[in-house]
């Protein structure tokens, strides 16, 4: 079982922004956003009205900002976040089983939680820490 001490986890940034000069507010904006969603990764019941009313924002604000910033949907960007908390916990404990994974990124279902990851990477979870982290 992973430990609960992974805080320093929830503070990295983990969604590549796109290569443009962002205002003060527009990075704050991204920076609160990516918080929010890790603060909330292993919560499956997390949406999009969550999302937006932490953000403070309607649902269509929230949509139109992310997509504008990140150039993704709402949906996407929270995904986003979830795969990559996913690799960084797979880089720090290999072992993990895919159920428990799952469940640390927010997903109730790991056959779900495995496809989305394979259409994410374009490899299964076992294949990622066969290649990419046991081969380091």
């Amino acid at each position: 079982k992973i430990k609960d001490n992974d805080e320093d986890l929830k503070d990295k940034i983990v969604v590549e922004m796109k290569d443009l000069d962002y205002s003060d507010s527009d990075a704050e904006f991204l920076h609160r956003a990516m918080n929010i969603v890790n603060t909330h990764l292993d919560d499956s019941d997390f949406d999009q009205l969550t999302f937006a009313s932490e953000m403070g924002v309607s649902k269509s604000t929230l949509y139109n900002k992310l997509r504008l910033l990140a150039g993704m949907n709402t949906t996407s960007f929270i995904n986003s976040i979830r795969m990559k908390q996913a690799v960084h916990f797979l880089e720090q404990y290999p072992n993990i089983r895919v159920s428990e994974l799952a469940y640390r990124v927010g997903y109730n279902d790991p056959k779900y939680f495995s496809t989305s990851f394979k259409k994410y990477y374009g490899i299964l979870v076992k294949e990622y820490v066969e290649t990419k982290i046991k081969h380091q």
